[in-house]
């Protein structure tokens, strides 16, 4: 909204000497113009200007010509949120306000934009966060609660993704003119469980897990594929089409599935009361327009994906930032924009409370969260709390620790606390209150003994909240997959299937805590996975027809024997150089050779 005065050189300095932080004429004003004004009547106007345009505000009396022919005009601007300006014309100096129902709510708003400061005791917030996690954890457990380690995998790695890895991956063959190569669902599976594997089964490359030293290999793997067409499918393996990638999208190798998963990933509504927000590293060494570098990360080079996760460490979305190329709104910071996005997958702001760090809050982010319902705290830098009249942080850090001061915004419902402790922090909310204070331990190296120092309790509640997705990255690079590629987006593949395998898991120790039993760790529920992956491959890899008259089960003269030629087992495919030499079959000399005559198909084996 625009207001406009028309004042002589007298009364714009009285208009000027009146102003302050309370004042309705120009104190709340965003902006303020101030435009001389030609006279009325006048015979030509002169192409130069003798006077300065930039005319500062100021209540110095010389700063303001006092001769001018004509008068100053004089424009208040306001800004009611949406970045819509309506103008307002005012004759003269009749500002008298409207009565109608339409602008005293504009006017609400208008108030509202401004912060109102006071260190009063008895401030109010007015709304708190429901939290119904006993009624959708209840739901969840309905669902999952009898589910096994695969079939919580399968919820989020189903036949869906698993077709857009097979057709993607076969196109892609053919148009690397290898129209010959054909995988299936059953090989995609396989293929990720030994990824998997690798996780927890560590060794230094690819050829090591077929080798045949005793010291090298893994013989569930060599039994599940051969190394050259676990490297073919590597070699081809795609989630997108390659002919309609979005030239605006530096991720669009990998967007298709990210895309998916995130869906999957809220196929469960978000269950969880407490929210966090943070970035994640994806480490990442050669050569990308949106590889990141974050000296104080323990991953400095690298992919950085944004996340919105539970304060257990379930994600819910996650967003890869390709730098200056990400579009974003222009009202907005990066953080900031990030915040709103991901929040916006949320149905039910009422029922969740989000935390984040001083790279996301603003009091200008905390006043649009508050307008939309969301609740939200978050640690926050000393240039973005609005001039909060807060005690300097030079002189806070003078101050005994445990010594802290806030302010309330009775206007827009914000409360800022800051706090000295090892260092000074400020916090921000819309929802916690600074007391009751709480006590905690601190270590006093003057005394050398343990202290008590009272805490905030915003502060406190932070520290409890924040870190879901420090526990969800925790649990990434744990088992995370360790086989290398030479492709940019290899990194970004592998990190979505572990982040499937991750948030599987979550759900599974979710089941326990429910039931109040001990839940299965990480390690195990890996194994159990991919064991169950590689196993269903193998049992349809191949079978045993009974082509040799079923003499092979007769038992009678059937005897290992060296041969002078090396080929694949006939029970489980890896090559030997031992067989019967009844049956002419090349076999181990030991399982296979006992399976194959006690006709055990491979698709019998568990």
């Amino acid at each position: 909204m625009i207001r406009k005065k028309f004042l002589t050189a007298l009364e714009l300095q009285a208009e000027v000497d009146s102003w302050s932080d309370e004042d309705e004429s120009g104190g709340y004003a965003d902006e303020i113009n101030i435009i001389i004004a030609p006279p009325e009547k006048v015979d030509a106007v002169s192409d130069t200007e003798e006077l300065d345009d930039n005319i500062q505000i100021t209540t110095d009396v010389e700063r303001f010509p006092q001769e001018v022919a004509g008068s100053f005009e004089v424009e208040y601007i306001y800004n009611d949120g949406n970045k819509n300006l309506v103008k307002i014309a005012d004759d003269g100096l009749n500002l008298q306000p409207s009565t109608s129902k339409a602008a005293q709510e504009t006017r609400k708003v208008i108030e509202s934009q401004n912060p109102k400061w006071s260190h009063r005791q008895n401030y109010e917030f007015g709304k708190e966060p429901f939290d119904n996690t006993a009624s959708s954890h209840k739901e969840l457990y309905e669902k999952i609660g009898s589910m096994s380690p695969l079939q919580l995998w399968n919820c989020f790695i189903d036949d869906e993704v698993l077709m857009l890895v097979v057709d993607s991956t076969n196109e892609y063959a053919a148009q690397n003119n290898d129209p010959e190569f054909v995988t299936t669902m059953d090989e995609v599976k396989s293929f990720l469980g030994i990824l998997y594997i690798t996780g927890y089964h560590t060794l230094p490359n690819i050829p090591a897990y077929w080798s045949n030293r005793e010291s090298l290999g893994c013989e569930y793997i060599k039994r599940s594929m051969s190394r050259d067409r676990f490297k073919q499918i590597k070699k081809y393996i795609h989630v997108c089409d390659n002919q309609n990638l979005r030239p605006s999208d530096k991720f669009a190798k990998v967007s298709p599935l990210n895309d998916t998963l995130n869906k999957k990933f809220m196929q469960f509504g978000v269950f969880s009361h407490n929210l966090s927000i943070d970035e994640q590293m994806i480490a990442y060494y050669g050569r990308h327009s949106c590889k990141m570098f974050i000296k104080s990360k323990p991953i400095r080079f690298g992919y950085k994906y944004w996340c919105l996760t539970s304060d257990d460490g379930y994600c819910y979305q996650f967003i890869p930032y390709a730098g200056a190329a990400t579009k974003f709104s222009n009202d907005y910071s990066l953080g900031e924009n990030v915040v709103l996005q991901l929040l916006s997958h949320l149905e039910r702001p009422e029922n969740h409370n989000v935390t984040f760090d001083n790279f996301f809050t603003s009091y200008k982010l905390m006043r649009r969260l508050s307008c939309n319902g969301y609740f939200a705290t978050g640690t926050v830098r000393d240039n973005r709390t609005n001039y909060a009249p807060l005690v300097c942080i030079n002189d806070m850090k003078k101050r005994s620790r445990g010594s802290s001061d806030f302010v309330f915004d009775s206007n827009n419902k914000v409360l800022v606390t800051r706090w000295n402790d090892n260092s000074v922090v400020t916090i921000m909310s819309n929802f916690l209150k600074h007391e009751p204070l709480r006590h905690v331990k601190r270590y006093d190296r003057k005394g050398k003994k343990m202290i008590t120092v009272p805490q905030p309790l915003l502060i406190h509640e932070y520290n409890h909240r924040m870190g879901g997705v420090d526990l969800f990255d925790n649990a990434m690079n744990n088992y995370r997959i360790k086989i290398r590629g030479k492709k940019w987006y290899w990194p970004l593949l592998t990190n979505a299937f572990d982040a499937a395998m991750v948030n599987a898991w979550k759900l599974k120790v979710f089941c326990a805590k429910y039931e109040k039993s001990k839940p299965m760790n990480q390690f195990d529920f890996r194994v159990e996975v991919a064991e169950a992956l590689v196993t269903d491959v193998r049992t349809c890899k191949r079978r045993i027809t009974n082509r040799d008259g079923g003499q092979r089960t007769d038992g009678l003269n059937h005897i290992v024997e060296t041969l002078d030629r090396r080929a694949r087992c006939r029970q489980c495919g890896i090559k030997t150089q031992f067989g019967c030499k009844k049956c002419n079959a090349l076999l181990h000399p030991k399982k296979c050779f006992s399976d194959y005559h006690n006709a055990v198909e491979p698709d019998a084996k568990k």
